[in-house]
């Protein structure tokens, strides 16, 4: 039977300095410095606070009883002084007199409306307005969300 070998001569990583490189931190040394000994003088210095778990508040655990709230809305639309955001509306008068054969149609005579479609006949649009994008924006219909 062969005896196996279990110890390797593995060399170790050293830095050693660098006699090209102006930049080198090590080169004043003159001197190899084991990687090992770099982390674990590393380590010593550094504060054991800061790694610390933080605690976790205690939780609350119980139930509360709340006051009953009633949520009302209406479907009227909004006149442009009620509104917290600028308000684009469109009157029959205006959509009369565009003479447009859809929605996407309609929505590039207002200002600062941007409309693009994708797809055969429109199938796919992307609405921004003034500078926003598509999810920043909400289209209704006789009150009804179609964005």
């Amino acid at each position: 039977m062969m005896k196996e070998n279990r110890f390797t001569n593995q060399r170790t990583a050293r830095w050693k300095q660098f006699s090209h490189k102006a930049y080198a931190v090590f080169c004043s040394l003159k001197k190899e410095i084991n990687i090992g000994v770099l982390s674990v003088s590393t380590l010593a210095f550094a504060n054991v606070n800061t790694i610390s778990a933080q605690n976790e508040p205690p939780r609350q655990t119980g139930m509360y009883e709340l006051e009953e709230v009633e949520v009302t809305g209406t479907r009227v639309p909004l006149t442009e002084m009620q509104a917290a955001k600028p308000v684009t509306v469109l009157s029959r008068n205006d959509i009369q007199a565009a003479a447009v054969h859809s929605i996407n149609d309609l929505l590039e005579y207002a200002a600062g409306v941007d409309v693009r479609q994708r797809g055969e006949l429109g199938i796919q649009t992307d609405i921004s307005v003034r500078g926003g994008t598509f999810d920043q924006i909400t289209i209704l219909l006789n009150g009804v969300n179609i964005s």
